[in-house]
């Protein structure tokens, strides 16, 4: 039945969590912020690492864990923990009766899994159940584990009214784990609630109850118990008691501590175990090898008395804030005004306090953000690219000519800077291709005019202006705007040709004389001039029609 359930439990958790992100190569899955933490339980035989400082602010359900874990000398912070995770496994008291329990911490169970250079600060554990239950800052229970270079700074409240209840400094309840080079900074405190039924009630700096190897290790520790039972408290293990079926011995080594254990045992016949190391070393099942009690008080009432630190039933606290340095955490400090008790909470990790100067970049130039820290001087910058230009409209700057390219240029709309010229191609030259004269031939007495015209054709030439030109300017003249004018007797042509040089077009003239002309210059005055007297034909034919 037991395997069924973890089963279904196992089966639930999959279902409740993302998938869990993709592996590295090296099958190594990268968490780096609270969420990534979830894959823990979609992967919780899995090999992951940190690589950041996590906040863990928010209540955190424990889950079961049998697989690698590096913190990387990272620190998961304000961890809370309210309630025992959904998993149970089996505990045993003294007399070696099992119980049913639940379980509180980072996980609720490690099996055969591997914890190393994971740190804890402000880790809040408040349990109330009816339940067995242990609980421990890394976990309630676990089995076949190591932690190595580990350390938790905790605050661990249980309050039960079962009868096989424990509360750890790292772990709850222990079975054959190796703890080497690990810290604990815990304030435990066990309350139990119900005086009818005796209770088995275990606490230690580093595990409560079980067996297990403790190595090099430093343990702080303040403890308070209110037990109606039986008091097994360790300022580093609350009792030794390994698993019937795998007895084995048990080292405490080279380990310092300090504690401070306040408690009562109200029971038939007491006890009243409390020691700075060991409890209760069943049997001598666990070896002590140089051990140093740095401190070591403790104090018991015969009595039932109000143990737990915060005395008050309705305190009252003021709450002063200490900021974090770049070398030092900040916190809150949460003092009682009535009886004095005093806890830190809602720590922030240590940082850098950083004026900002910002560059901006410029199309070509990056810019950037300076930090700057005023504690220490400690300089970086984010950089920030070049934007790059932002090309704009195409603009002319010189239009082009007949037979000269214009120019046109793209500019920067941020910086102006020109980023392309291009040339516009040169207009063409249309040269003449025909000339129509109004006349292609004219006949003219001396002295007459008359006056050509004349176009060019196609009517878009680039120089659309006529030039006229006489072969004979003694016979026939003619002036810039085609007026033509007979001088003497004869034949000339005139040329209108284009400007351009393109075409041209002919109209010859024929100059003659009039009667009156040839009896002037011919009859009277021809003996000046030395002319024939004679008549021309055409002359001739005029005067006999006369």
């Amino acid at each position: 039945m037991k395997r069924l359930i973890s089963c279904l439990l196992c089966i639930c958790m999959l279902l409740c969590c993302p998938s869990p992100g993709a592996a590295a190569e090296d099958g190594v899955i990268r968490i780096s912020e609270r969420e990534d933490m979830r894959l823990l339980c979609a992967h919780p035989d899995g090999s992951f690492e940190l690589t950041n400082d996590i906040d863990m602010t928010g209540d955190w359900t424990p889950v079961p864990f049998s697989g690698r874990l590096n913190g990387n000398g990272h620190t998961l912070y304000n961890l809370t923990v309210r309630a025992p995770g959904a998993d149970t496994v089996t505990t045993f008291d003294g007399n070696y009766i099992e119980y049913e329990t639940v379980l509180g911490g980072l996980f609720s169970a490690l099996t055969n899994a591997e914890i190393t250079d994971l740190h804890l600060v402000n880790a809040v554990i408040d349990i109330e159940t009816d339940r067995h239950c242990f609980t421990g800052a890394f976990a309630g229970y676990a089995a076949d584990s190591v932690l190595t270079g580990c350390s938790a700074q905790v605050r661990s409240h249980l309050t039960v009214s079962s009868v096989n209840a424990g509360v750890g400094g790292l772990v709850g309840f222990s079975v054959l784990n190796v703890f080497e080079h690990c810290s604990a900074d815990a304030e435990l405190v066990f309350t139990d609630v119900n005086p009818d039924t005796p209770c088995e009630a275990f606490m230690g700096g580093v595990y409560a109850s079980g067996s297990g190897n403790v190595k090099n290790c430093d343990v702080r520790m303040r403890g308070f118990a209110e037990i109606y039972g039986y008091a097994h408290n360790g300022g580093v293990i609350g009792m030794i008691k390994p698993p019937r079926e795998r007895i084995k011995m048990s080292y405490l080594t080279n380990t310092a501590v300090d504690a401070e254990i306040s408690f009562f045992e109200i029971a038939p016949a007491r006890r009243a175990y409390c020691k700075a190391l060991i409890g209760e070393n069943r049997h001598g099942q666990c070896k002590e090898d140089r051990n140093k009690v740095v401190s070591f008080v403790h104090s018991e009432s015969r009595e039932p008395v109000r143990l737990s630190p915060e005395r008050c039933e309705a305190p009252q606290y003021n709450a002063v804030v200490t900021p974090y340095t770049h070398t030092e955490w900040g916190y809150t400090t949460y003092t009682c005004a009535g009886c004095g008790y005093s806890y830190r909470d809602a720590y922030t990790p240590p940082g850098h306090t950083y004026t900002v100067t910002r560059t901006e970049p410029t199309c070509t130039e990056d810019g950037g953000i300076t930090y700057t820290c005023i504690a220490c001087g400690e300089t970086h910058t984010d950089v920030l690219p070049a934007a790059g230009h932002v090309p704009g409209e195409w603009t002319v700057i010189r239009e082009p000519a007949i037979l000269l390219e214009g120019l046109m240029q793209q500019t920067c709309t941020v910086c102006g800077a020109v980023l392309e010229t291009r040339a516009i191609p040169a207009l063409p030259e249309i040269l003449t291709q025909r000339i129509v004269l109004s006349a292609e031939s004219l006949e003219l007495h001396c002295g007459e005019r008359a006056t050509l015209s004349a176009s060019v054709l196609p009517e878009t030439v680039t120089v659309p202006g006529i030039v006229y030109l006489s072969s004979d300017p003694s016979v026939a003249s003619v002036s810039a705007d085609g007026t033509v004018t007979a001088q003497k007797r004869g034949t000339a042509v005139i040329t209108a040709a284009s400007v351009d040089g393109g075409a041209s077009e002919t109209c010859t003239v024929t100059v003659s004389f009039t009667v009156g002309q040839w009896i002037r210059y011919y009859i009277l005055f021809g003996w000046l001039k030395g002319e024939s007297s004679v008549f021309p034909a055409d002359i001739q034919q005029m005067v006999r029609r006369a």
